[in-house]
């Protein structure tokens, strides 16, 4: 695949360090938060569950402090957190997917073929549809 209309390469950068910098790295960053919060959450439920079978029939809900390092800030219930966390972590990624997809459209690509740049563009349509 061949991409065009790629901008100037600014000095002391390659052309493929410009294209992964338009590839949108922070894409990269807000999974890697994601999948943190994913594994905090599974940490506090699994505690949560184990706290039903050792202590009370209801369970001791873990807590959180907000703040630097979980070493301030207001206590929360962790799993309520890390829910919220996680939705507010979804949306900004669904958001720099849609920005990535629309950069990615916005290019133009020359394919093979003119039925393969066809089918390309077609499903990047329907993807930016969702």
């Amino acid at each position: 695949m061949v991409v065009r209309d790629i901008p100037a390469v600014p000095e002391g950068q390659t052309r493929k360090e410009k294209v992964d910098d338009c590839n949108r790295p922070q894409k990269d960053k807000i999974w890697e938060e994601l999948e943190g919060y994913k594994k905090n959450l599974a940490r506090a439920e699994a505690v949560f569950e184990k706290s039903k079978a050792t202590t009370k029939p209801e369970g001791t809900r873990t807590t959180s402090r907000t703040g630097l390092l979980g070493l301030c800030g207001s206590k929360v219930d962790s799993i309520e957190y890390y829910n919220e966390k996680i939705n507010e972590t979804v949306t900004k990624l669904e958001a720099e997917q849609k920005v990535a997809l629309s950069e990615i459209s916005n290019k133009m690509l020359l394919l093979s073929s003119s039925r393969t740049g066809l089918l390309q563009h077609q499903q990047l349509r329907v993807y930016m549809l969702k």
